[in-house]
């Protein structure tokens, strides 16, 4: 497609608001620091509530979850962890109003992540994040659009907490 396309009689400012769903692969690190306890990839789904208040700004809240296995490296049994995450983001799209509409987004969070320690007993965290990313959305119809995006979502730790990335592809 060819860049700055505009929308035939119409513009994303018509319908600000959107309410969507959002699934894709969980791209996971070994959920603490030791590199004993290791959770696998998983799917990763949620809802997102949208606003574009401006041709070239806009701002969604985020809520997914996902239910990745996790193990000690070297066994086969593996326990069900789990990883929920709410996070505001603020979304630029540097083309503006355009029928293609790459985008750039950042925000803040919370993620909840359900591990495992080293001595076999449960770690649960709650930890404030940064998510971050970029996409692209499409305007098929006036009422239907397509959405991909890559999101880095970087916990902040203290010292006594454990740090894993995740890395959600929607």
């Amino acid at each position: 497609m060819e860049k700055n396309v505009p929308l035939n009689f119409s513009s994303w400012l018509n319908r600000p608001f959107h309410l969507d769903w959002f699934a894709g692969p969980l791209l996971s690190d070994s959920p603490n620091k030791t590199n004993n306890v290791k959770q696998t990839n998983a799917l990763f789904g949620g809802l997102r509530f949208g606003w574009d208040f401006d041709y070239y700004w806009g701002a969604e809240w985020r809520f997914g979850w996902s239910d990745p296995e996790v193990f000690y490296e070297g066994s086969s049994e593996r326990q069900p962890g789990q990883y929920w995450v709410s996070d505001v983001n603020l979304i630029y799209y540097p083309w503006g109003d355009t029928r293609v509409r790459p985008f750039f987004v950042a925000g803040v969070g919370l993620s909840e992540v359900g591990s495992i320690h080293n001595d076999g007993g449960p770690l649960e965290a709650t930890l404030l994040g940064t998510p971050f990313g970029l996409g692209i959305q499409f305007q098929q119809t006036p009422w239907l659009a397509w959405r991909a995006e890559i999101m880095e979502a970087e916990p902040a730790t203290s010292p006594n907490s454990s740090k894993g990335n995740s890395h959600d592809q929607n």
